[in-house]
């Protein structure tokens, strides 16, 4: 890793090539650079941007063939999981001539028949045969992989899209696309991040951790173009299990990890609950590393980063993902600051992105002071783009976030048809997020829309501002604040009447995932007791009004985000177990270690279908496989 890339020279040969096939040139430009490394076995493994170059053009031959050229100009879905293909393939498919419609892999064959009609899709490419429409023309990778050479003289002819779709896994679930100006301007950002702070893209060719999945747009845009056009080396997982994560990040020294919050919330609570385990000179001495390093960065960002992996930490990062990493950027939902300040301690230098399916990323935090980068600051936009607020009425600063600029989408496809992009008159996109924005353009989410909770004073509140407070919970699995419909009247218990809520209402439920320690009630008086602190901290109108522990874990989307409208409906439709914890049980010893319990659910009976699917979904978390691939008749084994 010593190549210096520069950044500027790259930038401005696109901006004279606004095309795909201009990124496709600049990228493969020095065929020497190593550009991705994997393991073969126990053997790693590397492969240049030479001989990408060169199977990216066998592809397109045999695409060509296989796709017949009647077709070309048309989507054609790519629908696999991330890997050291997904670059042959991506670039093998666009210099056939085609569009590409990035499809999840997990997706069934119900969903993926209606996604290809919606994008007018005439071919997939995917790892194995799916119950398809016969006029849909479906190329196995590993007829791609086994092509072997184009024919002498092949010249490539370009596509100019690309089709991205929202993490619904329903009917609900749209298509945005792209044109190649737009991924161009997306891709030109990177030469602003480089001058803003070149911890973030350093103009060395780094090791980047290919983690997020190609499909969704973090992971597209960020992992595939951006990092291959900056001569960032990929660094491929066999698998997505926590172990074979860490351990990768450690064996090829990764210097830079683009994840989403998911991955920082299991390390941060993961750390928390090996050090409670610790006896307490362990747990004091932790506590004062931690307390150390956040004051030197405080004072001397670069400093005290260096002095925390490499002196106060060393053990732990070693642990980790390794003492290597220069930057980490997370994106796909709200990070709670607790989380990135137990990260930033450790001394990684850890920021917040924004970005959508239908905006591709449009800004991250770039500053080196501590207290900016892990206050949830996703930055302020980039230059391909501008923000405004649609202010709520009581704040000017604060309301919903409009989006407009150059590397937004440019359409969509509904139908078979590709139609105008969504936006208003004036070229705006109203993203459906409620934000604060800073002096200096500087962003905070404070939530979506559809997420709001209204309270029973009337106010709207929203769940991601509250979750901050509850970030340093300790031995919670999982987290969620939401709004629960309530039913209205009272309910008695035998220590007092829950007081009456009007049903137009709703509780601001904060929901906990405790996993195995759902019975222990000790544990859980223990908890009510950080909550009932936590709470007290939080201004009348946000303070939550009811607990929910549950043993299950939540549902996320694209493994980003918790599903919190699925969580909700759930909740309410007793669908899953949860005990409802009095916030009393935190307020003083009304029975010493057991907490009071309102309410106790048990999920109704539920259909054979219900319950096969419910099994299909922890066989296929614990197996880290697609729920779709295992049959009814399925063996453990």
């Amino acid at each position: 890793m010593n190549a210096t890339i520069d950044i500027a020279a790259r930038s401005q040969q696109l901006r004279e090539n606004k095309t795909l096939q201009g990124i496709f040139d600049i990228t493969c430009s020095d065929p020497a650079l190593i550009a991705a490394h994997y393991l073969e076995g126990d053997e790693e493994k590397s492969i240049t941007f030479g001989e990408y170059r060169t199977r990216a053009m066998d592809a397109a031959a045999l695409l060509q063939r296989a796709l017949g050229s009647e077709n070309r100009g048309r989507f054609v879905a790519i629908q696999m999981e991330t890997s050291i293909h997904w670059f042959t393939v991506f670039w093998g498919l666009a210099a056939a001539g085609y569009q590409a419609l990035l499809l999840d892999a997990s997706l069934n064959d119900e969903m993926t028949r209606h996604m290809l009609a919606q994008a007018g899709a005439c071919g997939v490419i995917g790892k194995a045969k799916r119950d398809l429409p016969s006029d849909i023309r479906q190329v196995l990778l590993d007829d791609i992989l086994a092509s072997g050479r184009a024919p002498q003289g092949f010249t490539p002819a370009f596509g100019t899209q690309v089709a991205l779709c929202t993490s619904g896994t329903t009917a609900t679930s749209r298509i945005f696309v792209y044109d190649e100006d737009a991924i161009c301007n997306q891709v030109l950002n990177s030469e602003l991040l480089h001058h803003m702070n070149p911890r973030i893209i350093s103009g060395h060719n780094e090791r980047s951790l290919a983690f997020l999945p190609y499909h969704h747009v973090f992971g597209f845009m960020v992992n595939l173009l951006w990092s291959n056009f900056i001569g960032y080396e990929s660094v491929f997982i066999k698998d997505r299990a926590p172990e074979t994560i860490l351990n990768t990040s450690r064996r090829f020294r990764v210097s830079f990890l683009c994840a989403v919050p998911l991955l920082a919330n299991n390390l941060s609570v993961g750390l928390n609950k090996k050090v409670a385990l610790q006896g307490p000179r362990k747990r004091a001495a932790f506590k004062f590393a931690r307390g150390l390093s956040l004051f030197l960065q405080s004072v001397a960002p670069n400093f005290g980063m260096d002095f925390a992996r490499n002196v106060l930490f060393k053990d732990v990062v070693a642990q980790l993902i390794g003492p290597d990493i220069r930057c980490v950027i997370l994106g796909g939902s709200h990070t709670p600051a607790e989380h990135m300040r137990t990260i930033a301690a450790l001394g990684y230098y850890t920021v917040s992105g924004f970005g959508m399916t239908e905006t591709a990323i449009t800004s991250v935090e770039t500053g080196m002071n501590l207290h900016t980068r892990t206050s949830g600051s996703v930055g302020r936009p980039l230059t391909s783009v501008e923000y405004r607020v649609q202010s709520d009425g009581k704040r000017a600063n604060t309301g919903e976030m409009f989006i407009r600029g150059q590397s937004i989408h440019t359409g969509r496809l509904e139908d078979g048809r590709l139609i105008g992009p969504l936006l208003d008159k004036d070229g705006w996109y109203m993203t459906g997020d409620i934000v604060r924005l800073e002096k200096g353009m500087r962003m905070y989410v404070e939530g979506r829309s559809k997420d709001v909770i209204i309270n029973e004073s009337g106010e709207n509140v929203y769940p991601d501002e509250i979750e901050d407070t509850f970030g340093a919970l300790e031995g919670v699995d999982q987290f969620c604040v939401l709004g629960t419909k309530n039913v209205g009247g009272s309910r008695p218990n035998r220590w007092r009447w829950r007081r009456q809520h009007h049903a137009d209402y709703e509780d601001i439920t904060l929901v906990l995932s405790v996993g195995d320690r759902y019975r222990d009630d000790k544990f859980l008086t223990d908890l009510m007791r950080q909550i009932a602190s936590l709470n007290a901290r939080l201004p009348v109108i946000k303070k939550i009004t009811r607990v929910l522990a549950t043993p299950d874990k939540f549902q996320t989307a694209n493994g980003i985000k918790v599903k919190r409208l699925a969580l909700k409906q759930m909740i309410e439709e007793k669908k899953i177990a949860y005990r409802d914890l009095d916030l009393k049980s935190g307020a003083g010893p009304v029975l010493e270690n057991v907490p009071i319990v309102n309410e106790e659910a048990a999920p109704r009976d539920l259909a054979p279908d219900e319950i096969r699917n419910k099994v299909r979904r922890v066989y296929a978390e614990t197996l880290a496989v697609a729920p779709e691939t295992i049959d009814d008749d399925a063996h453990f084994i």
